[in-house]
């Protein structure tokens, strides 16, 4: 079976929209001192480029002495891994 091929993401960042869980959530955010760059992502959403953001998306799975999760150096190798499991949620559009 030939192995799979992903062609290159042809774009630098990727652009994430985030909002608040429930309007309770909301309220209890909003108490940290932080509210106000809070709210600012909820209304702009911000860039993030997209090595980063696959690479950040695969610590969820990093475990302390797990080869291929215990560097970023070593996570970054499995950004394909990244691709196939966020491939039904991120379109990457070249935009």
């Amino acid at each position: 079976m030939p192995a799979i091929v992903f062609e290159p993401v042809r774009q630098q960042d990727i652009a994430v929209t985030v909002d608040f869980y429930t309007e309770e959530e909301k309220k209890k955010l909003l108490e940290y001192p932080t509210s106000s760059r809070m709210l600012e992502l909820v209304r702009g959403g911000a860039k993030i480029p997209v090595a980063e953001f696959l690479a950040h998306y695969l610590f969820h799975q990093k475990r302390p002495g797990v080869p291929g999760y215990r560097s970023l150096r070593e996570v970054g190798t499995r950004i394909n891994q990244a691709l196939i499991e966020l491939d039904p949620w991120v379109v990457f559009d070249g935009l």
